[in-house]
């Protein structure tokens, strides 16, 4: 695992050559499953980021394909978007979890309900205009944002998980560093 000059996490699972067929990972997840062990730390606050990941050779790539060639694991890659480390804690600001609120109701659908992004957005739209002289009103305004955000996330309730912990972890600090 390394970060790279971008500020990418690199994970890559080496494949071990054994003596006979294609190269195999003992460290590899077979789809739907779960793999404990692996975890990632960072001091920076969470945002929206790209992700890539694409199977070892064993989950894809053992048997040949029509033309008798073992396929290449990189045509099987993924791409989306996700949440993790982005954001350095001196530069959260109420704009950032403004604009992080805007592409989880916009584009990314992580809340897909309009009246839910409209309370969410009202809620921290009172605190961003309260930001400027009262603090009172800006320490009110952003737990009612954080309560209704608690309110609608769960099984079956419009808010994602990815749309949850990101504007959640944001909130928080925010609250507690006002």
């Amino acid at each position: 695992m390394l970060v790279d000059y971008k500020a990418r996490l690199v994970w890559n699972v080496y494949a071990v050559l054994l003596a006979e067929g294609a190269p195999v990972s003992f460290d590899s997840v077979a789809p739907g499953s779960i793999k404990s062990g692996f975890g990632v730390g960072s001091p920076y606050l969470p945002g929206v980021r790209t992700f890539a990941a694409i199977p070892t050779e064993q989950s894809c790539c053992t048997k040949p394909n029509a033309q008798g060639e073992l396929p290449n694991s990189f045509l099987f890659r993924v791409k989306g978007l996700t949440v993790a480390p982005t954001v350095r804690p001196p530069d959260m600001s109420l704009a950032i979890v403004r604009s992080d609120l805007q592409q989880t109701c916009g584009p990314l659908r992580w809340i897909a309900d309009g009246a839910v992004c409209g309370r969410l957005r009202s809620n921290l739209e009172q605190a961003i205009a309260s930001q400027q002289g009262d603090r009172a009103a800006t320490t009110g305004s952003l737990p009612a944002f954080l309560a209704e955000l608690d309110a609608q996330h769960g099984p079956g309730k419009p808010v994602s998980d990815n749309a949850y912990w990101l504007l959640k972890v944001n909130g928080e600090y925010l609250l507690a560093h006002m």
